[in-house]
């Protein structure tokens, strides 16, 4: 059975996001993006395999925008499910968040960058967020 959620890091500071963002899978979330928050920079999120969020994923997303030091978190591809909700909270309102919808295939098909050496089940990962993203019926 495939987990609620997943994070893969796919550069620096990229990462895809899938599953259900909520109180349980915060913490790893914030655990995922720990060393770009001390880097800084944009942090970009690919939520186009997140299908839920609840009011605890919106305040740790709020949290993890308050933490960084420079720069600003991209929340891409959110599906329209969740925009909605950001939107009715004003997620976008915040400093240092913008949420951006995006009706390409967000999945990169080449290799990473040179400089970034992936997780070992990189492939096996992306295609399980893939599967996620093509089962919720992309909005």
């Amino acid at each position: 059975m495939a987990a609620a959620f997943d994070i893969v890091r796919y550069g620096p500071n990229m990462y895809f996001v899938g599953g259900e963002l909520d109180m349980a899978t915060v913490p790893m979330l914030e655990a995922a993006v720990e060393e770009s928050l001390q880097r800084g920079g944009v942090i970009l999120l690919d939520m186009s395999a997140v299908n839920f969020v609840d009011s605890m994923g919106i305040r740790g997303i709020v949290q993890l925008a308050r933490k960084l030091r420079t720069g600003c978190f991209v929340l891409h591809g959110v599906q329209e499910r969740v925009s909605k909700v950001f939107e009715l909270v004003h997620l976008s309102d915040q400093p240092n968040i913008h949420v951006e919808a995006c009706a390409a295939d967000p999945f990169p098909a080449s290799e990473p960058h040179a400089a970034w050496t992936p997780p070992e089940d990189l492939g096996v990962r992306l295609e399980s967020l893939r599967a996620r993203y093509q089962a919720s019926g992309p909005t």
